[in-house]
């Protein structure tokens, strides 16, 4: 005896995923291939306990070309930017 049950099944499948530029809107895609840009500034204040973080986190995300553009004001402002060489090792 041959038994064949069958079931409609819906399945949610991303198509696309990426950012928009907090400055421009242009689209920033998510870290793929062998890329490594990535620019997110945050600013968090308040508290941070055992149970969790208390207070405000400000962010942006940024394109390449506005990333450099905001790092090029904050140098012209005085800011000092930390910069550290990446050599591929963990």
């Amino acid at each position: 005896m041959e038994i064949i049950k069958k079931e409609m099944q819906l399945k949610e499948v991303v198509t696309e995923c990426y950012d928009l530029c907090d400055k421009c809107g242009k689209k920033i895609e998510k870290e793929s291939g062998d890329d490594a840009f990535k620019s997110i500034f945050e600013y968090k204040t308040g508290s941070s306990y055992i149970e969790g973080e208390f207070g405000e986190l400000k962010s942006l995300d940024l394109c390449q070309d506005c990333g450099e553009l905001a790092m090029n004001l904050l140098l012209a402002n005085g800011f000092k930017i930390q910069t550290k060489e990446l050599d591929g090792g963990w």
